[in-house]
């Protein structure tokens, strides 16, 4: 009776070491959608603003893009970018979009140090302002918009607007 104990506990071992244990088969990990690794791009018709030639006003220019996320951050990109690329530009070289935060229909935008370059001329503060303040209006969501550097309050730009308020659209100064 002890052999058959013995033989009964030896094969029990063998099974053990042999591994009856189910087979395993590798699984390549779960990917996760793209949406939630990262968001989807897609082409997109944003109006941006830009000077006319006599920079008297503003005319509207669309363009196509591919973005991620933050409309308006890429609207005020590509508005730099083209306005690089203007025979005459008036945007600072270097000028880039920190943030743009909007809430309750007010778009803060937060803009890098490189404002500081800027034309002091009245005109130059004007133009910027608007195209600014029109190519965020194009936002259904957007009525006003404030203006920041470096996360901080603009009291005046070249001396000749109270950068403190907000800005609503400026319909005069485009071009029909």
């Amino acid at each position: 009776m002890k052999k058959i104990y013995l033989l009964g506990a030896a094969f029990l071992i063998s099974l053990g070491i042999t591994g009856c244990t189910p087979a395993t088969t590798a699984t390549p990990p779960a990917s996760k959608p793209a949406s939630t690794v990262e968001q989807q791009e897609k082409e997109v018709s944003l109006t941006i603003y830009r000077p006319t030639e006599d920079a008297m006003y503003l005319v509207p220019v669309t363009v196509k893009m591919k973005l991620k996320d933050d409309p308006p951050k890429a609207a005020l990109a590509a508005m730099i970018a083209d306005d690089r690329k203007q025979k005459y530009p008036i945007l600072p070289k270097g000028l880039s979009v920190n943030t743009v935060k909007v809430k309750d229909g007010i778009a803060t935008v937060d803009f890098s140090k490189e404002l500081l370059n800027m034309d002091k001329s009245t005109t130059t503060e004007e133009l910027f302002t608007a195209m600014t303040v029109n190519t965020l209006t194009e936002f259904p969501d957007i009525k006003e918009v404030k203006f920041l550097m470096n996360g901080k309050a603009i009291t005046h730009l070249s001396g000749h607007s109270d950068m403190t308020r907000t800005f609503k659209r400026m319909n005069d100064i485009i071009k029909k």
